[in-house]
């Protein structure tokens, strides 16, 4: 049987989609790292659950509110968004997870005893693998 390896980030990064140009944010909040992706599904024949598809969310804060000028970070609501992919790299012995071709969005957040940066975002899905890369 596999055991599973844990989510431990070094860093944040952040590449054009399908890659290229990578940026690197550390300085994140190892405990504010999500990504989440949620099954919908409906009832079909005789009552058994089959998944349709897949909303992934992923969310992080940041210390370092430079990853809000990137411009693969959408923060102005009258620009053009890009995609790109979102890296959460591995800590030695853990798991990266890289969502591809995504809208990254970004805001500032308030909540803690400092400024953060919180980049966030969507995509559906008809299964997990089309989303989330495991390495």
């Amino acid at each position: 049987m596999a055991i599973s390896a844990p989510l431990i980030f070094d860093e944040i990064e952040i590449t054009d989609a399908g890659g290229g140009t990578a940026e690197q944010y550390a300085n994140h909040l190892v405990d504010s790292a999500e990504v989440t992706p949620e099954p919908t599904s409906s009832k079909v024949g005789d009552g058994q659950t089959l998944t349709d598809f897949y909303d992934v969310e992923y969310a992080v804060n940041l210390y370092e509110l430079g990853i809000l000028d990137d411009a693969r970070v959408y923060t102005n609501s009258s620009e053009e968004p890009v995609r790109a992919d979102i890296i959460f790299k591995k800590a030695t012995g853990a798991v990266q997870l890289v969502l591809s071709n995504v809208i990254i969005n970004g805001t500032r957040t308030y909540d803690g005893n400092r400024v953060q940066a919180r980049v966030f975002g969507s995509k559906r899905s008809v299964q997990i693998s089309d989303t989330i890369t495991e390495s």
